[in-house]
């Protein structure tokens, strides 16, 4: 039996316009909670977040997939 796994690691940036530091942080800790992607790092102006992902080939996918749940996720909790 031979193992076949077709992943393609890589690194992408994710573009944000959170402005709160502790909105970065939980963001970027709700990131690294999903299997398959680590943070690596903000950027300085704190516009960028530096994702690791497993599969590369699914950016499109986790882009939108942080932008339309943990990043609303992150909002609403800003507005309670």
């Amino acid at each position: 039996i031979k193992p076949s796994i077709k992943n393609e690691p890589g690194f992408f940036v994710y573009h944000t316009d959170l402005k709160k530091d502790w909105q970065i942080v939980l963001l970027s800790n709700l990131i690294t909670l999903t299997p398959g992607t680590v943070v690596l790092g903000v950027s300085d102006d704190r516009t960028k977040i530096y994702i690791h992902a497993i599969d590369f080939s699914t950016k499109e996918q986790e882009v939108e997939s942080i932008k339309t749940s943990l990043e609303k996720i992150v909002r609403e909790v800003g507005e309670i």
